[in-house]
């Protein structure tokens, strides 16, 4: 087991779980592209909320930004397509794809850049 500092994920052990659990958020991401849940998609955006923080924070590897995309586009096309049929406000429209839009953009810019380098 190597450690290399005194943060939490400054060993093998964390790192290996941290991983783990990524890799498995990413696996349900996944699943849930090709169920019903797109639909509303508020676990599938939060469960990308969370990998997207995982990334950004924690050094967790992001997908290829062509996976990224895909997922975005997915989503977005899903929810333009059916929101109408929830009957929702304008605003809380609105404000809600804006905040899918956000997400993605944070989510592919982090993946970007560690593809990139």
């Amino acid at each position: 087991m190597g450690t290399w500092g005194a943060e939490n994920f400054a060993d093998d052990v964390a790192l290996d779980w941290l991983g783990n659990f990524s890799d498995e958020l990413v696996a349900q991401i996944r699943a849930g592209m090709r169920h019903d849940e797109l639909i509303c998609g508020h676990l599938v955006m939060a469960q990308i909320e969370v990998f997207a923080l995982l990334c950004e924070n924690l050094n967790v590897i992001p997908l290829e930004p062509g996976e990224v995309a895909l997922w975005r586009d997915a989503v977005l096309e899903t929810w333009d397509a059916n929101i109408d049929g929830y009957e929702p406000k304008p605003e809380y429209k609105t404000e809600r794809r804006s905040i899918i839009e956000a997400t993605f953009a944070r989510l592919a810019a982090v993946a970007e850049k560690y593809h990139q380098e």
